[in-house]
């Protein structure tokens, strides 16, 4: 059998004043070419290895009930990432229960989490608020799930410990 190599290529345009191009530009690297393709996949990997060590970091941190009120805190919010991540998502959770009543819903101790949400870093935040998008738009989540494998993945997202609520 042969080793197949799919190459993916896709084209980012910038506008000079958008504030990605600015980060884009300022981002170091360890060369001084202006490469921008291999610039692109550095960060990109980056972005990644950095996304799934805070996970790992992240881990047992919440329980099964709390990661799914957060990622229903997260449904139909669209992100922008000009606010800081720590403050959407306090402000997202505490909207969610107080308007919802998502703690009740989920069975989940409010105070505690939102003091769990008041600790993190801002990059750990945004690794949350990630979390519940990897959920919410995973091609492994199903409509219908008559054998909980939205709470495995689920759980596998969050990395919750296999004695975590429900």
């Amino acid at each position: 059998m042969q080793n197949v190599v799919i190459e993916h290529e896709f084209t980012v345009d910038f506008l000079d004043f958008e504030p990605e191009w600015k980060g884009f530009n300022q981002f170091p690297m360890e060369t001084e070419l202006d490469d921008y393709s291999f610039k692109a996949k550095q960060m990109v990997y980056m972005l990644n290895e950095v996304y799934q060590g805070t996970k790992r970091e992240l881990k047992g941190f919440f329980n099964l009930n709390e990661a799914m009120l957060i990622v229903n805190a997260f449904n139909g919010y669209l992100y922008s990432s000009e606010l800081l991540n720590k403050t959407v998502l306090v402000a997202n959770v505490e909207d969610d229960i107080q308007i919802n009543l998502a703690d009740a819903l989920f069975g989940v101790d409010a105070d505690k989490l939102l003091k769990k949400l008041t600790q993190l870093t801002e990059f750990q935040a945004f690794t949350v608020i990630r979390m519940a998008y990897e959920y919410l738009y995973s091609r492994e989540r199903k409509a219908i799930d008559t054998e909980n494998q939205n709470e495995k993945l689920l759980s596998a997202i969050f990395n919750v410990e296999e004695d975590g609520d429900l």
